[in-house]
């Protein structure tokens, strides 16, 4: 019976999501009518999103589009918007610089969203500037789902979140597959600015070259479990805190990152209450935190929360017993590493490293694994519970190759898994599970709106 109700409920909801309109948009608009023959224009097609009442799909022809104004559209409560590249091989540029003159200042934020499962997906971003996201910014809900793929951000400016801003209110963030480059912000997120509720997974995303106070902010809530695995953060100029920036008071996930350059540490962590937890697994840094003296690689302020280091390779001399480095025992304080604060019952170490990785050719810029990079076959999948690893690398690999011919196939540390046969997958869609969380979250919508309909009846 229980089965039967489960799959009548998510039928309804998967009915009620589906149906919708199809919109095309163009540079070059043709009219209203928002057709493949007469696209419309992107303001007038999100216009339609939004007060259609339903869950309408927006493709964009390639070409440059130019904004004097913020595109904006606030979807309906349960109702969701996708807006997608038609050609993913020519995905289209928007550009908030309307006149194309950099001497002038008239640059505006590109776009705003808001809506209940909202995808974005291969577009690119160019030259927005606002408060907070230059390029994109994001609202919703608890239970809204938001999904960014295959994007491309480039030259935007605010005060937080150069590129991105998504809310705290925005239940389950999916970033993957992006790329971030030369953004800035006055304060934190050169590049991202994010809160990670529920399971969020922020996965496979190339973060280079952005300024800022840090260069991803993430705010992980309570009784959440965000996961930043398998991303390439390299040469990004930090002001103050550091290349990923996060204030925790759930479960921070770091996976298979690889942190190379900046002035500041890699990783600089607050756990907020002593139930947050810290978990670094098969990470990668290098030539990190150059202006700094003490955690070059890592900055913890535990405040009693739980800290796991496993399998990383860290860029400099360090330290994992908080007695072997002459300070109090609830702390440790060394080049590589520093914790402060630890609860000695949740502290748990083992297999970290300090070794020159062997990128590829880290001068130009390719920070793939050499056959003889210590970092092959050096990591683990004995993961956390609730903390994520994609099944492809940010190359699209398949992760645990053999990569060192001894017959055991072992994921390696850091974004790249080393490919002995040099191949890499065709495609662009990330492995992260998208549905675990579907099931609940659709139904308790759905008896959502069952509720309000019955209200409404008695009530007339």
């Amino acid at each position: 019976m229980l089965k039967l109700l489960t799959g009548f409920l998510v039928g309804l909801v998967c009915l009620d999501l589906a149906r919708g309109d199809t919109f095309y948009v163009s540079p070059v608009h043709l009219g209203d009518a928002c057709s493949p023959d007469f696209p419309c224009s992107f303001q007038s097609a999100l216009s339609k999103a939004e007060n259609n009442g339903e869950s309408d799909i927006i493709y964009v022809n390639p070409g440059l589009y130019r904004f004097n104004s913020t595109l904006t559209a606030h979807v309906g409560d349960g109702m969701g918007l996708s807006i997608l590249a038609l050609d993913p091989s020519d995905k289209p540029v928007l550009d908030g610089d309307y006149d194309g003159d950099p001497s002038t200042d008239d640059r505006i934020q590109i776009m705003q969203l808001a809506g209940w499962a909202i995808t974005v997906d291969g577009l690119i971003f160019r030259n927005g500037k606002g408060d907070n996201g230059g390029a994109l910014f994001v609202a919703g809900e608890f239970f809204t789902i938001f999904t960014l793929r295959n994007s491309e951000f480039y030259g935007n400016e605010a005060f937080e979140g150069g590129a991105l801003y998504v809310m705290n209110t925005v239940g389950r963030v999916l970033l993957l597959g992006n790329t971030f480059k030369d953004n800035s912000s006055s304060k934190d997120g050169g590049a991202v600015y994010t809160s990670c509720n529920r399971s969020s997974v922020i996965e496979r995303n190339t973060i280079r070259e952005n300024r800022g106070d840090s260069t991803v902010y993430l705010m992980v809530e309570p009784s959440s479990n965000c996961s930043f695995s398998g991303n390439l953060v390299v040469n990004n100029t930090i002001y103050l805190n550091a290349s990923l920036r996060s204030d925790v008071w759930g479960s921070l996930h770091l996976i298979n990152n690889t942190f190379v350059g900046g002035n500041m540490p890699g990783v600089y962590v607050v756990l907020e209450s002593s139930s947050a937890d810290l978990n670094l697994y098969n990470n990668l840094f290098w030539d990190t935190g150059s202006s700094v003296l003490a955690g070059r690689s890592i900055f913890v302020l535990a405040n009693t929360g739980g800290v796991q280091l496993f399998n990383n390779l860290f860029g400099q001399y360090f330290i994992t017993f908080p007695e072997a480095d002459g300070t109090p025992d609830n702390s440790i304080e060394s080049p590589g590493v520093y914790i402060k604060d630890l609860d000695p019952d949740r502290y748990k170490h083992g297999s970290n490293f300090t070794q020159d990785p062997q990128f590829v050719n880290a001068q130009a810029g390719d920070y793939r694994l050499a056959p003889t990079s210590p970092a092959v076959d050096s990591g683990t999948l004995s993961l956390p519970a609730g903390a994520y690893l994609g099944s492809k690398d940010i190359d699209l690999n398949p992760r645990n190759i053999d990569g060192n011919n001894d017959d055991l196939a072992v994921v390696d540390i850091g974004a790249y898994e080393y490919n002995p046969f040099g191949l890499t997958s065709a495609g662009g869609c990330s492995s992260a599970p998208s549905g675990s969380l579907f099931l609940p979250v659709a139904i308790l919508f759905l008896l959502r709106r069952l509720l309000r309909k019955v209200g409404y009846m008695l009530y007339y």
